[in-house]
C-alpha cells in the first residue's frame, strides 16, 4: 500500500510538470525513485525492529512529508547564477574626425558579432568623441571575431574588426564627406541695372580672411564661384563680397550646395532702387548718396553714426537730399530738385546728424520732398541741423502728396533767419504727418516757428503727433507745436508741452496763429510773448473744437489770445491728468486714439510708456 501511494503520487506531480520540461522530469523522477528506496528500505527496518501497528502512521508520515516538500507548487528547482557561465566584455574608445583629429560629438557606435551580425550594444559618443560598450555572452559561445561601427551625418560610416577579447580599446577615424558648392549669378550696375564686368567677386566663410573661390564677372556680368566644403564644416552662412569703379558690395547668404545671387555693385549696400528691391543703406556714406536717384526706394538696414559727416563739405556737414531753390516759392517750380521716393528708416535710429548752412534756405535730411514722396520709421538723435531759413531737423519743405509717419527727432534746429520746425519746417500742398514727435530745441531769431513744423498750408494735415522741445523766436507767430495754421490746413488728436517764447506777437502754447481747424488736441507748455498770447492759440481766425489747455501750467487763463475762442477750454493740471482726464476731455477718443496715464497727461495710442 506504501509503494502504491509513493508510486501515484510521483505519477501525478510528473504528469503536473510544464510540457517540454524534460530536465525537471528527470529530477523530479531521480527524486522520486530515491525517496521510495529510502522509505521502503526505513520500513522494512522498522518493522522489522518494532511492531508495525507502532510505527506505521509515522513512516507514512515521514514519506508523504519528503514527496510533499519536494514536489510543492510553490518552489522550483535551484537556477544557477546567470553570471557564473556569462562572459563580460567592455569596449571604449574615442571616434575622431580625419581632417582635424578632434572627437566627433553624437557618432553612432555598434558593436556586432561578425559571424551572424548579432548587435551586442550601442552608444552615442560624447562630446570629445569617447564612448562605452558593454554586453555579456554565453561562456562558450563567444565569437571569434566582432566587429565596432561607427557613423555620424557627414561623415564615411567607418568599421574596425578585432578578434574576441574581453577588453578592449578601439579608436575609430572617420573620414569626412566634401560638398560640391556653386554660387553663380550676375554682377548689375545699381543705378542703371546694367551688366556689370570686370567685378572682383568673392565667397568667404564668415569671419576668414581667405575666400573660398574668387572670380571675375564676364561682360554679360555673369559670375560664377565653385568650390568645395567638408560636410562637418559646412558653414550656416556665406559672405559674398563683389568689388569693382571703387564700388564695394558683400553681404551674408543662408549656405546651399547651389545659389543664385545677384549682386547690384553700386553706391548703396543692395538693392535696385525699386518698391521691391529697395536700395539697402547701412552706412553714412550711403546716406548721403540717396541724392544720386531722388525718385527711388530706399530702405535704412542699420543704425548709422553720422558724427563723421560733421566735417564734410568744408565743415557744412550733410548735404540735405535734394534741392530747394529759394528764388521760387511756387512748389511746381522745375528750379527744385525734390525727393519723391520712398524712404524706409526701418525702425533704425541716425545719430549726431550735422548740418551747418547758416546762409542757405531749405534744409534738414531732406530739403524738399514732393508729390508722392514717403518718408517712415526714421529717429534722429542728437540732430544739430543750422539753416537760414525753412530748417527742420528731417525735412525743409513737404509737399504735394508726400506723407510721413513714425517719425522722430531730437537734438536741436536753428534758422538764422527764421521759419524752423523740429520735424519739418513747412508742410504744405496736401502734405501729411502723422505718429510722429519731436523733442529738438527749435530757435527761429526772425520769428515763425514750431515745435514739430513752423507750418502747415494747402490741406496739409498733422495728426496724432506731438512736440515737447522749447520754442523760441525773435519774431511773430510761434507755437509749441506749429508756428502757423493756414489755407484749409488742420490738426487734430495732437498736443505740446513745450516752453514757447516769442519775442513778437501770436505765441501760443499749441498754435501761434491759427486760420484752419484745432480739434481734439492740448497743450501744457507756458507761452510767453508781446501781444496775443493764448494757453492754447496765439491768434485764431479759424475753427477750434474740443481743444483744451492747462492753465496752471501755462500760466494762462486766456486760450486765445486774439479771435474767436469757441471749443477752448481751460482745466487745472488735476482735471487733465490721470483718469480725470476721460472724464474732462469731451471729444477725445480714448478708445482708439488716447490712452490714460496715471499721474499724467493723455498720451496717444502708438506711445510705448
Amino acid at each position: 500500500m506504501l509503494e502504491r501511494t509513493v508510486t501515484e503520487l510521483r505519477q501525478e506531480v510528473v504528469g503536473a510538470t510544464p510540457m517540454g520540461s524534460e530536465k525537471n522530469v528527470h529530477f523530479l523522477t531521480s527524486t522520486y525513485y530515491s525517496l521510495e528506496l529510502v522509505t521502503l528500505s526505513m520500513y522494512r527496518f522498522i518493522c522489522h525492529k518494532m511492531s508495525r501497528f507502532t510505527i506505521l502512521p509515522f513512516a507514512i508520515l515521514i514519506s508523504l512529508g519528503m514527496v510533499l516538500v519536494a514536489c510543492s507548487d510553490d518552489s522550483a528547482p535551484t537556477e544557477p547564477d546567470p553570471g557564473e557561465d556569462e562572459v563580460s566584455v567592455d569596449v571604449l574608445g574615442e571616434v575622431v574626425a580625419d581632417y582635424n583629429d578632434e572627437g566627433v560629438e553624437g557618432a553612432s557606435v555598434a558593436i556586432y558579432d561578425t559571424d551572424n551580425g548579432t548587435p551586442f550594444d550601442e552608444a552615442t559618443t560624447d562630446a570629445d568623441g569617447s564612448y562605452s560598450l558593454s554586453f555579456t555572452v554565453d561562456e562558450g559561445e563567444e565569437p571569434s571575431h566582432f566587429e565596432v561601427e561607427a557613423e555620424a551625418e557627414g561623415f564615411e560610416a567607418e568599421t574596425e574588426t578585432m578578434s574576441f577579447t574581453q577588453s578592449a580599446t578601439v579608436d575609430l577615424t572617420m573620414e569626412a564627406l566634401e560638398m560640391d558648392v556653386v554660387v553663380s549669378g550676375e554682377v548689375l550696375e545699381q543705378l542703371t541695372a546694367d551688366p556689370f564686368s570686370g567685378a572682383e567677386v568673392a565667397a568667404y566663410r564668415d569671419g576668414a580672411d581667405d575666400p573660398l573661390a574668387s572670380t571675375t564677372s564676364e561682360t554679360a556680368g555673369t559670375y560664377e564661384l565653385s568650390f568645395a566644403v567638408l560636410e562637418p564644416e559646412e558653414p550656416e552662412e556665406l559672405k559674398i563680397e563683389a568689388e569693382g569703379n571703387d564700388y564695394t558690395y558683400h553681404t551674408e547668404l543662408d549656405f546651399a550646395a547651389d545659389l543664385g545671387h545677384e549682386i547690384a555693385l553700386g553706391p548703396f549696400a543692395g538693392g535696385f532702387g525699386t518698391d521691391a528691391e529697395p536700395y539697402e543703406i547701412e552706412t553714412a556714406e550711403q546716406l548721403q548718396a540717396v541724392e544720386e536717384d531722388l525718385a527711388g526706394a530706399f530702405v535704412q538696414t542699420d543704425d548709422i553714426d553720422a558724427s563723421e559727416m560733421a566735417n564734410w563739405n568744408d565743415d557744412a556737414g550733410f548735404d540735405p537730399i535734394g534741392y530747394w531753390d529759394d528764388e521760387s516759392n511756387d512748389l511746381d517750380d522745375p528750379a527744385h530738385e525734390p525727393f519723391t521716393g520712398a524712404f524706409d528708416g526701418n525702425g533704425h535710429v541716425i545719430t549726431d546728424l550735422n548740418i551747418d548752412r547758416p546762409s542757405t534756405e531749405g534744409v534738414g535730411l531732406f530739403a524738399f520732398v514732393s508729390e508722392d514722396g514717403w518718408i517712415e520709421e526714421i529717429t534722429l538723435e542728437s540732430a544739430s541741423i543750422t539753416g537760414e531759413e525753412v530748417a527742420g531737423a528731417l525735412a525743409g519743405v513737404a509737399a504735394g502728396t508726400s506723407e510721413f509717419h513714425n517719425l522722430a527727432s531730437g537734438g536741436s534746429v536753428e534758422g538764422t533767419g527764421g521759419a524752423a520746425g523740429g520735424l519739418i519746417a513747412a508742410a504744405l500742398g496736401g502734405a501729411e504727418i502723422h505718429t510722429s514727435h519731436s523733442t529738438a530745441n527749435v530757435q527761429a531769431e526772425e520769428g515763425v516757428a514750431g515745435g514739430l513744423a513752423y507750418v502747415i498750408g494747402d490741406n496739409a494735415t498733422v495728426h496724432t503727433s506731438f512736440a515737447t522741445g522749447e520754442v523760441e523766436a525773435g519774431g511773430d507767430v510761434v507755437g509749441g507745436l506749429l508756428g502757423g495754421i493756414v489755407d484749409d490746413a488742420e490738426v487734430r488728436d495732437s498736443y505740446a508741452t513745450s516752453r514757447v517764447i516769442g519775442f513778437g506777437d501770436q505765441v501760443g502754447g499749441l498754435v501761434g496763429l491759427n486760420q484752419g481747424l484745432v480739434r481734439d488736441s492740448y497743450s501744457t507748455g507756458r507761452p510767453t510773448g508781446d501781444e496775443d498770447v493764448g494757453g492754447l492759440i496765439g491768434e485764431n481766425h479759424g475753427d477750434i473744437i474740443d481743444a483744451y489747455w492747462d492753465e496752471d501750467a501755462s500760466e494762462e487763463t486766456t486760450g486765445v489770445g486774439t479771435g474767436d475762442d469757441s471749443g477752448a477750454t481751460g482745466l487745472t493740471t488735476s482735471e487733465m491728468t490721470g483718469d480725470a482726464a476721460s472724464d474732462n476731455l469731451d471729444g477725445f477718443n480714448f478708445s482708439d486714439t488716447w490712452q490714460v496715464v496715471s499721474g499724467d497727461y493723455p498720451a496717444l495710442w502708438w506711445e510705448d510708456l
